[in-house]
């Protein structure tokens, strides 16, 4: 365990000397430069800058359109879905088989006489209520008067 703690440590130090070795070669190196190398080399430093911020730029752009076009797409898809469910929910509605208009009322529940005799049979005053069983409600469309069963 000591051994290993003692070889990370020597790695650490080499690691620093060397780094400090290189950044005193560059030092070295730079102050050696002549004004037109210094010249040369702090155009290249911008011109490698200017093509970052430039890519960057680019990137920005492609990004906003990728964003604005996913944007339009899901749009889109709401749009699909929201009109999906206006299609279903105007297909639940009554209309008239007449005219084919929305406005329609439940007009009156019809009475099985046959069903309310069997009960009253069975069940004497209280099956009566049994005419009601599996009726059907009769509806009327208030704009052409037109009664019918759904």
């Amino acid at each position: 365990m000591i051994g290993l703690l003692v070889i990370i440590i020597l790695f650490v130090t080499i690691s620093i000397i060397y780094f400090e070795y290189e950044g005193r070669k560059e030092a070295i190196m730079l102050s050696k430069e002549t004004p037109e190398e210094r010249q040369i080399r702090v155009a290249k430093l911008e011109e490698g800058w200017k093509a970052t911020i430039a890519e960057n730029e680019r990137k920005k752009i492609l990004q906003a359109q990728k964003d604005a076009k996913n944007k339009i797409l899901q749009d889109q898809k709401d749009e699909k879905k929201r009109l999906k469910q206006e299609r279903k929910r105007l297909a639940m509605m009554i209309r008239c088989p007449k005219c084919g208009s929305t406005n329609i009322t439940p007009f009156r529940e019809t009475f099985g006489v046959g069903k309310a005799a069997v009960g009253a049979a069975f069940l004497g005053p209280v099956g009566l209520l049994g005419g009601f069983i599996g009726s059907k409600p009769v509806f009327v469309c208030l704009d052409c008067r037109k009664q019918f069963k759904k």
